[in-house]
């Protein structure tokens, strides 16, 4: 983001309440498909057989207490729930979600570096703490934590920033943990193996 405008924001006020519907076939896993999974500029980076028995999708938008969210409904115990926007082209950018966990059985958090569903660093968030990892073909590599606890209900802002050779940590705008990395050009996410609402994303 620069100091004039921001390079993406999306509170999804655009957005019909519903499901972002994703019928999760062998055909989704193994072909593309462009017609699934799909919300403005929002994609799903990642399908599983299993996540048939989400009732038609994962991912959907609500109005919870007064604002429009972003929720991950489904509890996923095989790959992991995965919506992404951008591009290679989105270096050295600060981004921010505001996150609400609903069940504390599997974390979630905010993607950057993406470069495809198994290349990403992500920011991810528990009721015990946060972690800071690289995730590369299934494998996670902890680059940085910090023990400040994220209750399941309650709203926080989680930020990381991008710079040369390295990556801060924020939690409602306050510098928790970094990492020296050098941080590929790529888009961002939104990840959740559990259920979770996302809402104001910036970048």
């Amino acid at each position: 983001m620069t100091d004039d405008a921001p390079l993406f924001a999306d509170d999804f006020t655009g957005c019909e309440p519903g499901l972002i519907p994703n019928t999760y076939s062998p055909w989704g896993e193994y072909h593309c498909r462009t017609d699934l999974g799909r919300l403005g500029p929002w994609r799903e980076a990642t399908t599983h057989y299993s996540w048939r028995g989400a009732g038609g999708g994962c991912w959907r938008i609500a109005d919870i207490d007064g604002r429009r969210v972003l929720e991950q409904q489904f509890w996923a115990n095989r790959s992991y729930p995965l919506l992404v926007t951008g591009d290679s082209s989105w270096t050295e950018y600060r981004a921010s979600i505001c996150l609400q966990l609903i069940s504390d059985a599997a974390p979630a958090g905010l993607v950057v570096g993406y470069r495809h569903s198994r290349d990403f660093l992500a920011l991810l968030a528990r009721e015990d703490g946060l972690r800071l990892v690289r995730r590369r073909h299934g494998e996670d590599t902890e680059l940085a934590q910090c023990d400040a606890p994220t209750a399941p209900g309650e709203w926080r802002k989680l930020a990381l920033a991008c710079n040369p050779g390295r990556i801060t940590v924020l939690l409602d705008d306050r510098e928790v943990a970094a990492a020296e990395v050098d941080v590929p050009g790529g888009g961002i996410g939104l990840i959740a193996n559990a259920p979770a609402r996302f809402a104001d994303v910036l970048v």
